[in-house]
């Protein structure tokens, strides 16, 4: 059963009070997490709290990866990166709408799966940054 698919289940399954499990007052920093939450809506505000705590690790990696090229004078490559990186969102967004577009279902499950596949998709883009951040610090 592909990932989606068992998103929407999920979804389709859960009710507001599906189980009364205690919510305990960290923040939620991991997809799992937020699919153990006791409704929809609780869900989505998760992915978007894990959401805008990718984003701030990847800008920081990227924004470091930047400062070290720009140290060396190469404006040249900090240049394609910010270009390969704003290439790299729009493919990103693409690729999750493709990803949900073949799942039948209601609208909540493929934001769901959406939400994943985006957080899923700048976690694999972060690993990638920090390796080229390795790279060039490497290089010095």
């Amino acid at each position: 059963m592909r990932i989606y698919t068992k998103i929407l289940v999920f979804l389709s399954l859960l009710t507001p009070c599906a189980h009364a499990s205690k919510q305990n007052d960290k923040k939620p920093t991991t997809i799992s997490q937020c699919l153990e939450m006791d409704d929809t809506a609780k869900i989505f505000n998760c992915f978007d709290e894990v959401d805008h705590l990718e984003e701030l690790q990847i800008n920081a990696v990227y924004n470091k990866l930047i400062d070290v090229i720009k140290a060396r004078g190469e404006d040249d490559r900090v240049e394609l990166l910010r270009n390969a990186e704003r290439a790299w969102i729009r493919f990103r967004d693409n690729q999750c709408k493709y990803n949900v577009s073949s799942e039948e279902g209601p609208g909540e499950a493929a934001g769901a799966a959406n939400a994943i596949c985006v957080i899923q998709q700048t976690q694999d883009r972060r690993r990638v940054l920090q390796g080229m951040l390795q790279d060039e610090l490497g290089r010095n």
